[in-house]
C-alpha cells in the first residue's frame, strides 16, 4: 500500500492501528507495513543459523570498503532508484544468497573463509562477484579487488 499526503509531511514516521509508517528520505516515498503477530516455532532456526555463520566470516576492512563504495554506485543505477541498498552488509548477504542459489553444493550454514579461499568462490572479492554475475556491473568496478 502506498500512502500519499495532501500537504507534504517532512518526517512522519510512526505507528497507528498496528500499521507502521516509514518515510524513506532517499526516495521521498512513504511506506506502510503491517506486521502480523507470529509465534516463533522452536525448530525454525535455519535463518538465524545462516546469519550467525555469515556474520562469523568477518570480511576484511578493505573488502568492506569496496562493498561500501560499490553500494553507492549500485544505488546510482537507474534500476535501483526505488529500491536502494542501505549498507554494505545487506549487499554482502545478497551476494552470499545468490552464490548459494547458483551452486547447490554451498551450504550457508557451514561455509567458512577457508572454503571460500580453497574453492576460489566468486564472493572472494567484489570484482569476482560482479564477473560471476552475482552483482550488476557498475562503472569502474575493476578497482574492487580486495579479498574477503
Amino acid at each position: 500500500m502506498k500512502v500519499n499526503f495532501k500537504h507534504m509531511i517532512q518526517g512522519y514516521t510512526g505507528r497507528a492501528d498496528d500499521v507502521i509508517y516509514v518515510l524513506d528520505r532517499q526516495t521521498g516515498n512513504i511506506y506502510t507495513r503491517s506486521y502480523p503477530h507470529r509465534e516463533v516455532m522452536p525448530g525454525n532456526t535455519a535463518f538465524a543459523e545462516v546469519m550467525l555463520n555469515l556474520r562469523s566470516l568477518m570480511p576484511s576492512s578493505s573488502y568492506r570498503e569496496d562493498m561500501q563504495m560499490y553500494v553507492e554506485l549500485y544505488n546510482a543505477l537507474p534500476i535501483n532508484k526505488y529500491m536502494p541498498v542501505r549498507a554494505w552488509n545487506n549487499l554482502f548477504m545478497k551476494v552470499m544468497y545468490a552464490l548459494a542459489k547458483n551452486d547447490p553444493l554451498i551450504n550457508l550454514k557451514t561455509i567458512t573463509r577457508q572454503e571460500i579461499y580453497d574453492r576460489s568462490l566468486p564472493c572472494i572479492s567484489v570484482l569476482n562477484a560482479i564477473e560471476a554475475g552475482l552483482l550488476p556491473v557498475v562503472k569502474g568496478y575493476h578497482k574492487f579487488d580486495a579479498l574477503i
